[in-house]
């Protein structure tokens, strides 16, 4: 026989588990919720550097030099193409958005393969026409377009302008290292594929 404290402690159980329930799908939906957003701001992201990389492109109607500016380290007879992508995408494109953080193992949302795969398209284009214009050597890849986004946009501890100062000068490095490499004639050891990097993104 049930004594009254064990029947009211008996008679609140269900309330108690239908309302840690609740609690959990409430957390869960915030859960959702936040993981979409964070997955709608990934696509734009890597959409918007894709969208970036065709408007630079040979034949695109624009020569991706809106400033009149050549990017650090070029040379404003024989631009370097992927150096005023990488330019401009340090300053238009959020770095870090491009390289989305993934649950280890997990499968990539359809709209992300779809926009990484475009901003390949568009990124070995550029590569093959700065190769062709001996400002890239050969062996140079789209996926080292992306190591290079992701090394020369670090966060620093500094004041923001000084950061984004520093940025140029070592892009402009790079940029003048590649393009003498490229006039010697002699071709780097075969570039990262696009899933190395891609895959960076599980890890």
């Amino acid at each position: 026989m049930l004594t009254p404290c064990t029947a009211r402690a008996t008679s609140r159980t269900p309330k108690f588990g239908a309302r840690a329930a609740a609690k959990d799908a409430r957390a869960k939906t915030a859960s959702d919720t936040k993981e979409a957003l964070f997955e709608a701001l990934r696509v734009e992201g890597v959409r918007r550097a894709a969208d970036l990389a065709a408007s630079i492109a040979p034949g695109a109607g624009g020569t991706g030099s809106e400033t009149g500016d050549a990017e650090p380290g070029g040379d404003a007879a024989a631009p370097s193409l992927v150096g005023r992508f990488l330019t401009r995408c340090l300053v238009e494109v959020d770095g870090p958005i491009l390289q989305p953080r993934t649950a280890a193992g997990s499968e990539l949302s359809p709209d992300l393969v779809t926009a990484s795969a475009d901003l390949e398209i568009a990124l070995t284009t550029l590569v093959e026409a700065d190769q062709a214009a001996k400002a890239l050597p050969a062996g140079f890849t789209a996926a080292d377009v992306m190591q290079l986004m992701t090394r020369l946009h670090p966060h620093l501890p500094i004041d923001a302008d000084a950061a984004a100062d520093l940025e140029a000068r070592y892009l402009g490095l790079v940029l003048l290292g590649l393009r003498a490499h490229a006039e010697s004639g002699q071709a780097l050891p075969p570039g990262p594929r696009w899933e190395s990097w891609v895959d960076l993104w599980r890890s």
